[in-house]
């Protein structure tokens, strides 16, 4: 019916925003896992760039160790040659401890950094993949619900297919009674052409039988009257 076929379409119509709605939340799901994983990625090569700022700081604090050691082999053959000079000695010593005490405040505070940099970014990872894993499961319900949507438009347009196989039915079917109507008609309006031709002759008739009554009544009367004639002459 009618309403039937309108109550349909509307829900043909809902479904389809509603499956409009699902697919755009999926490419936004979609892309929002993207942009977490580009963060992810992102974290990722940063994680690495202070790795590698903290394999150069421990190359510095190496060469400094280095430094150190031949500064020390220094301040030994200086000692060796200058046993006199006490004064020096303790100028080479004192240089030595600053020197010493440098790169144990840069050697500490590399690794101060280092851990904190890393945990920092270790901790912004751990809660990406954590989003990453909310946003999955989001995008794994939107993908059931447009899966549902997907099975009930198409349960829809089964419906409207079959509403509009019956209504096609329905005026093919008018179509013949229409056709059946106008050979009716076009007989009918023959039929009452024939019969007024038919009256039209029978009045004609009608007519010419009133006429042979007339003159037949006048033929009577003329021949009662010359039997009269022919009575009276006779007697």
């Amino acid at each position: 019916s009618e309403k039937a076929r309108k109550t349909t379409e509307l829900e043909l119509h809902d479904s389809e925003q509603r499956l409009t709605e699902a697919q755009s939340l999926a490419n936004r799901a979609i892309a929002e896992r993207k942009k977490y994983e580009a963060d992810a990625m992102q974290l990722q090569g940063e994680i690495n760039d202070v790795r590698q700022e903290i394999k150069i700081i421990d190359e510095r604090a190496r060469k400094l160790t280095g430094e150190l050691i031949r500064r020390d082999e220094d301040i030994r053959h200086e000692q060796e040659k200058t046993a006199e000079s006490e004064a020096s000695k303790r100028a080479l010593d004192q240089q030595l401890r600053d020197a010493s005490a440098k790169i144990d405040e840069a050697e500490a505070y590399a690794r101060a950094e280092a851990k904190r940099i890393a945990a920092k970014y270790e901790g912004r990872l751990g809660q990406l993949e954590t989003e990453l894993e909310l946003e999955r499961a989001r995008y794994q319900e939107l993908l059931k619900d447009l899966r549902r949507n997907e099975k009930r438009v198409k349960e829809l347009l089964n419906q409207v297919d079959e509403e509009q196989t019956k209504v096609l039915s329905l005026t093919d079917s008018v179509s013949k009674v229409n056709e059946k109507m106008r050979i009716y008609k076009s007989q009918i309006e023959s039929a009452e052409s024939s019969a007024a031709q038919v009256l039209t002759r029978a009045r004609r008739l009608e007519r010419e039988l009133e006429d042979a009554e007339e003159r037949a009544e006048m033929v009577t009367t003329t021949l009662i009257r010359s039997r009269s004639v022919h009575r009276s002459e006779y007697n």
